[in-house]
């Protein structure tokens, strides 16, 4: 177990376990598959399926932090075995099993064209969408053209939504920057349509289900935010969806949920989240979003001074939310941190801090509203420098394993927060078929940091490993990178050890050998275990997965 709870020594625990393997899958197998996944929390479960090379749907089940077992989510794989050497054809994360057989189906007859369920009319902005340009599900895995050698392709947003994608009964996508998703819904109502509607920004991911056109599940998850945490579920989430300003939308139909989590009317859920986005609207106004930082403006108020300001005045609010938001929340919190600490449902806290921020109870302190402050001398930065060489190791000059799992894992923080990717490499270096001396290994770095970002980091993994943090990096960038390393270290020159004579005359050198192995979040997980072992068995198999040597 690492010092940070994160089993990934123990290898074992990533052999997949496999179940018989059957030509079409029921419900009755994926229950199986759902049992024995609950009864090897971490490990993964295999079911092959179909004819010829056919395909393979896994099953995950993450360990529990706290020791007790729980099921927080499942997380479903699914590859065509013929093509195992791209990325998956879809992960999802759902306890749902009519969801995942939905979607295999809906795979195994990609070739059988439909146009059932084609809206009447679309909302302005929205487009029709071809069987290979929308997201599967899960946290949307981007699938790169031919050739492209499972890397992907296109810019580099950081967006888990940004990319090619795949999927079946399509209907409708588009860009919440062009189109108001007050009109997909409409539209969706009005079509009487079933599928289920995906909104995905960054690290975010909203999934609401339809049968003619009333919602009647959704599940929000934002799976970098808490790790392990199950997904958001019920009225609420539709709600929140609704307050989106920036990502992507796409409704597929023939995809349904068994789940039933929302009960309430089309018509009603959209005159509630009107009002809540006029709320959200006025509170960005004055200066606030969820990073801003809050600041009790009256902060010595009884709680029957309390209640009779919020009773007398403002619009209807729970009280004991406001009373919650009140007592907890910190001198400087923003509501972000304040709900990772106190979860609330938006529909709850939202008209709650409203109500306290207009009565001036509460209030965001903008930048400028920041003290000033005078400098009264410099400052020597190169202590920094310093004090980060004193942490290396002095024969590698790498981050130690447990160095460089700490900041493996306040980068998949950072990663949450902002909403941006980043990508991890696991890779080992040979010389002759043995790991080389410290200070060829010094050269590995020496040419690392002449071609890193400001941002990268080098460390050891495990025993034998090593490995690159790459913020705000997708796996093409980072394969790049790698390139670039190998480039720079054939230019460097030899390093002599010390107490070796420059005279002597020295016996070539055997070449140094990489093998890399790439893993981009969200691309290819938003679990910070199995990312870091996916990039290791990328690296050590070179079909499983994105895999570069030299």
């Amino acid at each position: 177990m690492s010092p940070f709870g994160i089993d990934i020594l123990n290898k074992s625990s990533w052999t997949p376990l496999k179940v018989a393997s059957v030509v079409n899958p029921t419900e009755v197998d994926l229950d199986k598959v759902l049992a024995l996944a609950r009864q090897n929390l971490g490990r993964p479960v295999e079911l092959p399926f179909g004819t010829g090379k056919g395909y393979l749907l896994a099953a995950i089940i993450p360990p529990d932090p706290s020791g007790l077992n729980r099921v927080t989510y499942v997380e479903w794989t699914l590859i065509d075995v013929e093509n195992s050497h791209l990325p998956p054809v879809w992960s999802h994360r759902t306890t749902d099993l009519a969801v995942i057989l939905s979607m295999i189906h809906l795979e195994t007859s990609k070739n059988a064209t439909s146009s059932a369920n084609l809206p009447a009319q679309m909302p302005v902005g929205a487009q029709l969408m071809t069987t290979q340009e929308l997201p599967p599900g899960g946290f949307m895995q981007p699938i790169p053209p031919p050739g492209a050698g499972g890397n992907g392709g296109g810019a580099d947003t950081g967006n888990a939504a940004s990319g090619t994608y795949a999927t079946f009964g399509v209907n409708l996508s588009g860009e919440l920057e062009d189109i108001d998703l007050f009109g997909v819904l409409q539209s969706v109502s009005i079509c009487k349509m079933t599928g289920r509607l995906e909104i995905v920004e960054g690290m975010r991911q909203i999934e609401v289900f339809f049968e003619d056109g009333t919602p009647v599940h959704a599940t929000k998850e934002d799976a970098l935010l808490v790790e392990g945490a199950s997904a958001q579920k019920g009225y609420d989430v539709v709600l929140e969806s609704l307050m989106w300003k920036k990502g992507k939308f796409a409704f597929a139909s023939k995809i349904s949920a068994k789940e039933r989590t929302v009960s309430k009317r089309m018509d009603a859920l959209l005159v509630e989240a009107a009002a809540l986005r006029d709320q959200k609207q006025e509170l960005e106004n004055r200066g606030f979003d969820e990073d801003a930082p809050l600041f009790k403006a009256k902060s010595n108020l009884s709680e029957q001074e309390f209640e009779a300001l919020v009773k007398g005045g403002g619009i209807p609010a729970d009280l004991s939310a406001q009373k919650m938001i009140y007592s907890q929340l910190k001198p400087g919190e923003c509501m972000h941190d304040f709900l990772v600490r106190v979860p609330m449902l938006m529909s709850v806290w939202l008209p709650a801090l409203f109500n306290m921020t207009m009565l001036g109870i509460v209030a965001p302190q903008g930048r400028s509203s920041q003290p000033a402050f005078q400098s009264t001398g410099a400052i020597d930065f190169s202590i920094i420098e310093n004090a980060y060489h004193e942490i290396l190791r002095p024969e590698t000059d790498m981050l130690s394993y447990p160095l460089f799992l700490f900041f493996a894992q306040r980068e998949h923080k950072r990663s949450s927060r902002t909403r941006t990717g980043y990508s991890v490499v696991i890779f080992d270096v040979k010389q002759n078929g043995l790991l080389p001396q410290g200070r060829h290994l010094r050269r590995v770095v020496k040419a690392f940091n002449q071609v890193k970002g400001d941002l990268d980091l080098v460390g050891h993994f495990q025993t034998l490993e090593f490995g690159f943090i790459l913020p705000f990096s997708n796996a093409e960038k980072a394969m790049s990178l790698c390139q670039r390393v190998v480039q720079a270290l054939s230019a460097l020159p030899a390093e002599e050890e010390e107490g070796e004579s420059p005279q002597e005359p020295q016996a070539p050198e055997a070449p140094l050998k990489f093998s890399f192995g790439i893993v981009s979040v969200p691309e290819d997980s938003t679990d910070l275990t199995k990312a870091i072992l996916l990039a290791q068995s990328n690296r050590q198999s070179k079909p499983q997965g994105r895999y570069f040597e030299a």
